[in-house]
């Protein structure tokens, strides 16, 4: 059974599709609703095309995976309303191409019938929460998708994450082999391990672009059950410190390269010690029953024999999937 909080979850995203997909639908007839429509769809994940006169959707993927027959519900999705193209990006997200206008409604109500929205996968928000594919499957300090999850269940929960400057891109690593999302995101946690205890170090303000910057380190270790604190930190700090006049410099990376990297570091710390002391212990609380939730689920995985045979079959070979 679906714990409460998963339900919760689920109640908040299918509000929120609701909202879009009859505002996609309502503007086909209603100019005003039309207008409404435009304004926020780049951060359900919808995007013109140019002067093709179609749309590109973004639907939302937990930890860089998904099985055969959603790749397969999926494809046929791109046949019946988009132009047969399934683009899979760099960050983990599988983009349907080619969308008419009219067809825009009935595309997300059939994602929906598969638990795929598109809240937060596009414009000024946090995108997508990514980690390597192969964690859980390969030599590593500890398996990252519990946190992954935790996290954009987190973002997910609220609209706090949206009508940012703009987009705030967060990534996990499981050692430091995988750890080049982790150093030119937004906000990165590489998991490491100290003196016999596990944990992150995190990395903040990193992007690629015409000016590119490696992730400078917020702090060389945390606790697992710390990463909400740095999630929502790095949020408020961007939410008013973040250009929001000029697009191109709206990035984080831009807030230290202006400010410099030790005045950054104390403004950060300001904005993670205002967190702790609003939040308390709630955060750590959350984190730890979900990561025991959730370590629980891939315990249950692990005892199915063709669970095991695939793990063994990539560890011997090390495929990154």
């Amino acid at each position: 059974m679906k714990k409460l909080e998963e339900e919760i979850l689920e109640e908040k995203e299918k509000r929120s599709f609701l909202k879009i997909s009859e505002l996609s639908k309502d503007g086909l007839k209603n100019k005003e609703k039309e207008k409404e429509w435009n304004e926020i769809r780049t951060s359900y994940g919808i995007y013109t095309e140019g002067k093709r006169g179609t749309y590109m959707i973004r639907p939302r993927f937990l930890e860089g995976k998904i099985t055969t027959d959603k790749l397969e519900f999926l494809l046929k999705l791109a046949l019946k309303y988009g132009d047969g193209r399934l683009h899979l990006t760099t960050r983990q997200d599988i983009q349907l191409h080619g969308v008419k206008r009219e067809n825009i409604h009935k595309l997300l109500e059939k994602l929906s019938e598969k638990e795929y929205f598109t809240k937060a996968t596009g414009g000024n928000s946090a995108r997508a929460v990514i980690a390597p594919s192969s964690s859980g499957f390969e030599e590593e300090i500890f398996d990252v998708t519990p946190h992954n999850k935790i996290v954009t269940e987190h973002i997910l929960s609220s609209d706090d994450y949206m009508g940012l400057p703009r987009k705030y891109k967060i990534a996990f690593a499981n050692k430091e082999e995988n750890s080049t999302y982790v150093k030119i995101s937004d906000l990165g946690f590489l998991a490491v391990e100290k003196n016999g205890k596990k944990g992150f170090t995190v990395y903040g303000g990193g992007g690629l672009g015409p000016v590119s910057k490696e992730a400078m380190i917020l702090r060389d270790f945390i606790k697992e059950n710390e990463i909400l604190y740095h999630v929502r930190a790095m949020r408020n700090l961007f939410s008013e410190h973040g250009n929001r006049k000029v697009k191109a410099k709206a990035r984080i990376r831009y807030i230290i390269i202006n400010l410099g990297e030790e005045e950054f570091l104390n403004l950060y710390n300001k904005y993670l010690d205002e967190v702790h002391e609003n939040i308390g212990d709630g955060y750590k609380k959350i984190t730890e029953k979900k990561l025991i939730e959730e370590r629980e689920k891939i315990k249950k995985k692990m005892l199915g024999k063709g669970f095991l045979i695939m793990k063994e079959y990539l560890r011997k070979r090390q495929i990154i999937i």
